[in-house]
């Protein structure tokens, strides 16, 4: 080696090693890539809370409902307090979170977390036990209104066919006698869509203002009366003879009788499904 070139690194090794030297060399390891917002959407859907929607989540979480589609197609990352609240609400904590993202963590608990079919991320502690009653779309409804022709959706109940049972949320864990249906038409929207679960408690009274599931009757042929289709709707008030009740697509309000309802349910609202 070149005295010279051998000399100048002798120095060089002495003053680092002293701390003399201001210029210290380069630090040519690269930080880690951060996540795409689209990676970001990808991870939460894989604990994306069972029984909800990307819009009922925010919701839920008390988010903006474009969250989901600014990090699905704009790739924006959602800042860390908007994060802590959907994982709050899906009751994952952010070490699982990212673990699931693939950053590795010697200290990210793994415990109640369990990876089920397709891959998706659910918690060991909630049961899948919640019935969903069959329904399916039924014939429109022409309640008492001021505009003739005026229809109401209506679904084809089914409340003694169980057609399968989801996850139950952790706000209803004491709620045994609690359902699931599957909304049927667009009548609710944009409160509750077309094909989207919805809980209910055929226990506590409805209140002045909730959605409720309204269970109508009609003759059986046999000399009593069946359970034959509902309407998912909002309480508005309550007489003695009707049930006076609306909904969002068209903005109509409307009654029915009394006499013609078998039972009205109480439709229970996100906040207290996820014990918000």
């Amino acid at each position: 080696m070149d005295n010279e070139i051998y000399l100048s690194m002798q120095l060089l090794k002495s003053d680092f090693s002293h701390g003399d030297v201001s210029l210290m060399p380069c630090d040519l390891s690269y930080p880690m890539e951060k996540p795409t917002g689209r990676q970001y959407y990808d991870a939460l859907m894989q604990i994306l809370p069972d029984g909800m929607t990307e819009a009922s989540w925010a919701r839920a979480a008390k988010v903006n409902s474009s969250l989901f589609q600014d990090m699905k197609t704009k790739g924006s990352r959602p800042r860390v307090d908007t994060l802590e609240k959907l994982l709050d609400s899906a009751r994952v904590t952010m070490p699982e979170f990212y673990s699931l993202m693939g950053v590795e963590s010697e200290t990210t608990p793994q415990a109640n977390v369990v990876e089920a079919p397709g891959g998706h991320y659910r918690h060991r502690s909630n049961p899948m036990d919640v019935p969903v009653w069959g329904s399916a779309e039924g014939a429109d409804y022409t309640p008492d209104l001021d505009e003739p022709g005026t229809c109401v959706e209506t679904t084809t109940l089914m409340p003694d066919e169980v057609i399968d049972h989801i996850r139950r949320p952790i706000g209803i864990a004491e709620k045994r006698a609690a359902y699931a249906l599957f909304v049927v038409g667009t009548s609710m929207e944009p409160r509750y869509l077309d094909g989207e679960p919805i809980f209910v408690d055929p226990v506590r009274t409805p209140a002045i203002g909730d959605h409720v599931v309204l269970q109508l009757i009609a003759p059986d042929g046999d000399g009593g009366d069946r359970v034959v289709r509902a309407m998912v709707k909002r309480l508005e008030r309550r007489t003695a003879e009707f049930y006076f009740l609306s909904q969002y697509t068209p903005n109509i309000t409307f009654k029915v009788a009394k006499a013609n309802v078998q039972a009205i349910h109480r439709v229970i609202p996100p906040n207290e499904l996820y014990g918000i």
